[in-house]
């Protein structure tokens, strides 16, 4: 069976407070780690228009959907990013989570710090009939209970979407939270489906450019799927980081 590469990366959006490590200077860095470890299908984080204008101009061969979580469609956005080769492309949403899921820039409640938003894309391998579908999010910074409706609205979604055609999902992002919280623990004991962590190995995956420890970035999986080969990208020149958080890749397998 044919391994497709997956790959979630925070690319942290730019700030000049962050010194050597602006995006601007952890451009050439980035362009050389895809390439190398050349995922299949990436889900970004925290990136600006301009970022964003920046992957499509910097990776031709992949395709490119998303757009931004504000009102306007601008703002971050959470690009899924996958190999025009390997897949056929089936279908694209974006949603918010919010209670009105489907008005651009809005927010759960009071405990969120800023819109979030989920994308959700179906694929197919281009050798091949099995289908998958990928959720890639971004759950809110300030609070628990925003992140915990976040992803209760996420895992509702994928009920609906399994009432059309039942099939795989993978589920990643910066989540925000440790792997004992209570918005991990809601997907690890959803009652609908079960999933795997398939990044479980993975201690570290935010470090704050090397100051901090935590894993807040996770791969699930459910549905008939195997993943392999967990492993962060820690790519450090001189003192320049690909971001303040490790890529995370995993070799999935569709069974």
């Amino acid at each position: 069976m044919e391994k497709i590469k997956v790959c979630t990366f925070n690319l942290r959006m730019e700030v000049k407070g962050d010194g050597i490590n602006m995006f601007t200077n952890r451009t050439p860095y980035i362009r050389e780690a895809i390439r190398r470890e050349s995922p299949d299908i990436i889900g970004f984080q925290e990136v600006r228009p301009h970022m964003l204008v920046w992957l499509r101009d910097t990776f031709p061969e992949y395709t490119v959907v998303g757009a931004g979580r504000g009102s306007d469609y601008k703002d971050e956005s959470n690009p899924v990013l996958f190999k025009k080769d390997k897949f056929d492309f089936i279908s694209y949403d974006m949603f918010w989570l919010s209670k009105t899921p489907f008005v651009p820039g809005t927010l759960y409640d009071e405990n969120c710090g800023c819109p979030r938003i989920c994308v959700v894309i179906t694929l197919k391998l281009a050798e091949g009939e099995k289908l998958f579908r990928v959720y890639n999010t971004h759950l809110d910074h300030v609070s628990d209970e925003a992140r915990k409706n976040g992803i209760k609205m996420i895992l509702e979604r994928m009920d609906k979407d399994d009432e059309r055609i039942k099939v795989p999902h993978l589920l990643m992002g910066d989540m925000n939270a440790y792997p004992d919280s209570l918005p991990i623990q809601y997907v690890m004991t959803c009652d609908n489906r079960k999933f795997q962590d398939l990044t479980s190995e993975i201690k570290t995956t935010y470090h704050a450019y090397g100051t901090h420890s935590a894993k807040i970035d996770y791969i699930f999986a459910s549905g008939n799927v195997t993943g392999s080969d967990a492993k962060v990208w820690d790519d450090c020149h001189d003192g320049v980081y690909l971001s303040d958080h490790y890529p995370v890749s995993v070799d999935v397998e569709l069974n």
